[in-house]
């Protein structure tokens, strides 16, 4: 069943990132798909390791592009699961997630929101 979810092509992922890369599904629709991958991954973290990369890239890839504020904090929130479960390794590449992070901040003002989660994703990162 989480194969079908979460592989790379044909997938809930996939709907995600196709999604928000041509700005055509209404945002409600990404808002409940990024809280379904959340809800998915927080009661199933154990069988979900094997997607664990791909869950990361399609969020990091929510905070490198121009998206409006709720599409980043859910992708901040899930990011931040990960990095709580997750030990950390090369394959989820936290130091380049924290150097796109701060890149971000300088450039543009977050919604305190989005500000937030990445202070709570900074501190997951430090535990």
């Amino acid at each position: 069943v989480f194969s079908l979810l979460f592989s790379p092509t044909n997938s809930l992922l996939y709907f995600i990132q196709k999604g928000i890369a041509k700005k055509s599904l209404s945002s409600g629709v990404l808002k409940k798909a990024f809280q379904l991958v959340l809800t998915l991954f927080n009661e199933y973290k154990d069988q979900l390791s094997q997607y664990v990369v791909h869950i990361k890239d399609v969020c990091r890839k929510c905070l490198q592009d121009q998206n409006p504020s709720e599409f980043q904090d859910k992708a901040c929130q899930i990011i931040t699961a990960i990095i709580r479960v997750v030990p950390a390794d090369a394959d989820l590449n936290v130091n380049g997630l924290v150097t796109l992070i701060l890149e971000k901040l300088g450039k543009k003002s977050k919604s305190h929101t989005v500000l937030g989660r990445v202070y709570e994703l900074f501190g997951a990162i430090a535990e």
